[in-house]
């Protein structure tokens, strides 16, 4: 799922969801571009 779907599914801000990834609190999705990534459940019980 893509970071808005992400951030859907949790209830948790896409600023939120970066800011997690940035300082290493959220494992790093799978790259589908330089700019995109892909998240999968675990990111969802992460989140959450």
């Amino acid at each position: 799922m893509k970071v808005s779907e992400l951030a859907r599914a949790t209830g948790v801000p896409i600023p939120t969801i970066k800011y997690y990834l940035r300082e290493g609190m959220l494992a790093p999705g799978r790259r589908t571009s330089v700019n995109r990534a892909w998240y999968d459940h675990g990111h969802v019980r992460g989140c959450g």
